[in-house]
């Protein structure tokens, strides 16, 4: 057992699986085309919640002990999900064949994607879980 951050170092590969604009909202709301249409085009233009396959190579930096390097594999099953990744989930693999974390996580798991050309330097394409 260990605790620390890791870091993502470089962003290997992403499948997107395309938007899902209502991912984050409650079942209960509704989304009324009069509402939809005052607030014009510009709800568009901030991040849109997506699905995706995201490889990424990541190094991790415990509170104790050496620095290790890993790849973590993030799929978010939001969009249109092939049926061999539906389910939201991770993997991890550590670099030199130790350890692998392949079981399945509780939570879910979404990719704020942003449109390309905004200078929002505080927004990145960073996978979240909760």
């Amino acid at each position: 057992m260990a605790s620390g951050v890791w870091a993502v170092t470089e962003l290997l590969s992403f499948q997107s699986y395309g938007l899902a604009p209502g991912a984050l909202m409650l079942k209960t709301q509704k989304l009324k085309a009069s509402r939809f249409f005052s607030l014009g085009l510009g709800m568009l233009a901030g991040p849109m919640p997506a699905g995706g396959l995201a490889l990424m190579r990541i190094r991790l930096l415990p509170d104790s002990g050496r620095p290790k390097d890993a790849i973590l594999q993030v799929n978010c099953a939001l969009g249109k999900a092939p049926p061999n990744q539906q389910g939201d989930g991770i993997r991890l693999a550590m670099q030199g064949g130790a350890l692998r974390f392949d079981g399945k996580v509780s939570g879910r798991t979404v990719f704020m994607l942003r449109k390309p050309g905004l200078n929002l330097s505080s927004q990145r394409l960073v996978p979240g879980t909760n």
